[in-house]
């Protein structure tokens, strides 16, 4: 269930960095952007980002279970 949920949101990803993409050629803004090195850092930084907020939620779900096994024995 998890996997669908990350591949749905990466998809989303995809999809609004692309549908930028082509705001940015329509409106002739792609050379002041730098065009496909400023999309591929966009696609990179969604899964990096992902990937981190998923690191950090699971070591503060860690540190709960543990202060919470610490206030449970006397």
């Amino acid at each position: 269930m998890r996997a669908i949920v990350v591949a749905l949101i990466l998809m989303i990803g995809v999809i609004v960095v692309l549908w930028f993409g082509d705001t940015l050629n329509a409106l002739g803004l792609a050379s002041w952007s730098g065009s496909e090195v400023a999309l591929l850092v966009l696609l990179f930084s969604i899964p990096v980002s992902l990937g981190f907020f998923v690191f950090l939620s699971h070591r503060q779900n860690e540190q709960l279970k543990a202060k919470d096994q610490k206030e449970r024995k006397p």
